[in-house]
């Protein structure tokens, strides 16, 4: 028996080789083309092509994940109550991923119906992208833990993941827009197409492939059975009793908002503001590329401060520079300079907190007795889309409160509006998001026993 149990730990420390995690980072890059897509761009297609108000379209969306969000603990339950030969998680990417290339179509689709009739069908839609994405992604996320329980090999799966996971940001942010306005309109098949529906089919079929590649090739190492079957309450329990998992998980919230209103202001802010349009995948690649190379820096960097304070530290710093924009926001130039380096340290805290997290894996085992991971990482997702959502949806607020008209020459009072949010009040409120973790601590589990 001793024996046995020394083979399986020994297995579990066994750390995967780079084909394996090869086959997890393509998960990552499709999953995020496909998230980036929609979470960055929906809201743009809402208002821009199907005609639907900011303030609508930002509060469809709220709702929209307010009721996903009983989806995303349900997934999480039963992901944590799965048995399978292919393991917990692994089963729900292979039948997940079409669903999920459908659903991401479908959303750039629009209808020709009354006001009424888009407002409805916009609303299934996404709702069922959201539902389909979850079947897969916190299943995805929840591998990491279970691929080894070596902390060093964690971290570089993290690490990888987790920059492979921006490069799928990069692709859909970058070059979604000019690849909508040179798809649109042509004659395919017989018929004009619409460059929105292609470029979200594109990204639902990318996101498929990788769920089926990780599929594939990825092993579970790491596999405690269950003393108890996982449910809502569990999962509510865990929250109440894992007090890291509380402070990540409202630093990230109020973070992970701020970025997407940052996102989708964006947009408006070079459309209208500068009135350049073509600026705008022109910031998402001054942005995202050195997200990347944060990325790869981001081991480094909590090797040196400790992951708690490689997230903190780059968020303010960045908030700092957005903040100080405002001087600079007429000179397109060094907008995209200072992006580029708020980019570098966005991607260093991105790998910071995603380390974070898979730690609090090792914390609720000590204040629950069991590992939760399908369970947290379905806090995570609920977090990542409530997040996104409001953050949409303050942007459609904020922009029916300053006055803005899609399509229309914008107010001076709307544009000076505009240029602040962009700059002064995003960057505040970056610095102001970290406050829910200051008192995280790396490895210090003691102190919440």
């Amino acid at each position: 028996m001793a024996i046995a149990a020394a083979a399986t730990s020994k297995a579990a420390r066994a750390q995967p080789g780079s084909r394996e995690l090869c086959s997890y980072c393509a998960g990552a890059v499709g999953s995020n083309i496909s998230f980036a897509l929609v979470s960055s761009y929906l809201f743009v297609f809402y208002t821009e092509t199907v005609g639907l108000a900011a303030a609508t379209a930002g509060t469809l969306l709220l709702v929209v994940r307010g009721v996903d969000a009983i989806a995303d603990t349900v997934v999480g339950v039963a992901a944590d109550n799965t048995k399978s030969k292919y393991g917990k998680f692994r089963p729900w990417l292979l039948r997940g991923g079409p669903l999920v290339f459908a659903a991401c179509a479908l959303c750039f689709v629009s209808p020709p119906f009354s006001g009424t009739g888009k407002l409805v069908f916009a609303f299934c839609t996404c709702l069922f992208w959201s539902i389909a994405y979850t079947l897969c992604d916190i299943p995805y996320w929840s591998l990491t833990p279970v691929m080894t329980s070596d902390p060093a090999a964690r971290t570089r799966v993290v690490a990888a993941s987790r920059t492979c996971a921006q490069a799928g940001y990069w692709i859909a942010l970058v070059g979604a827009f000019p690849l909508v306005r040179w798809l649109d309109g042509r004659e395919m098949f017989g018929q004009r197409v619409s460059g929105w529906l292609l470029v979200g089919a594109a990204a639902g079929l990318l996101c498929m492939i990788g769920f089926w590649v990780t599929f594939l090739g990825v092993r579970e190492r790491v596999n405690e059975p269950r003393r108890r079957r996982q449910s809502p309450a569990r999962v509510a329990g865990l929250l109440v009793k894992c007090a890291p998992l509380r402070q990540l998980l409202g630093t990230f919230f109020l973070l992970e908002t701020i970025m997407a209103v940052r996102a989708a202001v964006a947009v408006y802010y070079f459309k209208y503001y500068c009135g350049r349009e073509d600026l705008v995948p022109v910031y998402m690649a001054a942005y995202f590329t050195p997200v990347i190379a944060g990325c790869v820096l981001a081991p480094v960097v909590c090797r040196k401060l400790g992951k708690a304070n490689a997230v903190r530290h780059p968020v303010i710093a960045s908030g700092a520079l957005t903040a100080a924009l405002w001087f600079a926001r007429d000179h397109a130039t060094a907008v995209m300079l200072v992006a580029a380096f708020i980019g570098l340290l966005e991607g260093v805290s991105n790998i910071a907190r995603m380390a974070c997290l898979v730690d609090c894996v090792d914390y609720g085992r000590r204040v629950t007795g069991e590992r939760d991971e399908g369970s947290i990482f379905a806090l995570n997702i609920i977090k990542t889309k409530l997040a996104g959502a409001a953050g949409v949806a303050l942007t459609g607020w904020l922009l029916g409160a300053i006055g803005f008209r899609a399509n229309m020459a914008q107010g001076g009072h709307t544009l000076h509006w505009l240029a602040l949010v962009f700059t002064v009040v995003i960057g505040l409120a970056l610095m102001l998001s970290v406050f829910p973790m200051r008192r995280y601590a790396d490895g210090g589990i003691s102190q919440y026993l």
